[in-house]
């Protein structure tokens, strides 16, 4: 029974802390940042109209980006206007983070279960040493549950890039004769 509680615990602690990182392009170091991670994980344009393209090789500026889309094998061009985000996969690291937190979580659990449960002249452990194994062999469980977990789960790198004005009507001269 203490391993469901230790285990729903830790995926609850994994499921608030969230996995999401944002950044905003604002500066051309920004848009070299995101060239350079995007070149070594799974990336995903999230366009304005909605649509997610699957992306590789993305080479992104301030003025136009570029990438082969890895569904259709298609090379795409657009005006950076037209990107509302840059979603960026990082599986290790959510992974570790998962693993950090359910060891965290497993160890503070276990050591307030030895604390509750230890009873004098019932354990053939000195208190101190009761909750340190509890707390370590709890820490362990929950670890190995969070790995999993957040494995599973995935952690994003977000780039949400600024929207472009549109020329106003007052400022677009026509030549029509």
């Amino acid at each position: 029974m203490r391993i469901l509680y230790t285990i729903c615990c830790c995926s609850i602690l994994l499921i608030l802390a969230g996995c999401r990182t944002s950044h905003s392009l604002v500066e051309e170091q920004d848009y070299a940042r995101l060239n350079e991670e995007a070149s070594k994980h799974r990336t995903i344009v999230v366009l304005r109209n909605g649509q997610q393209v699957s992306a590789s090789l993305l080479r992104i500026s301030p003025t136009e980006a570029s990438w082969v889309d890895t569904t259709t094998g298609a090379f795409l061009n657009v005006p950076t206007g037209e990107i509302k985000s840059v979603q960026i996969e990082y599986v290790h690291r959510s992974a570790l983070e998962g693993m950090g937190f359910g060891l965290f979580g497993g160890v503070l659990v276990g050591a307030i279960f030895g604390l509750i449960s230890w009873e004098e002249g019932y354990s053939l452990f000195e208190e101190e040493e009761y909750v340190l194994m509890n707390g370590l062999s709890w820490g362990i469980i929950g670890g190995v549950a969070g790995l999993v977990i957040g494995a599973m789960s995935k952690s994003w790198n977000v780039y949400h890039v600024p929207a472009q004005e549109q020329p106003s009507r007052e400022s677009v001269v026509s030549d029509s004769p």
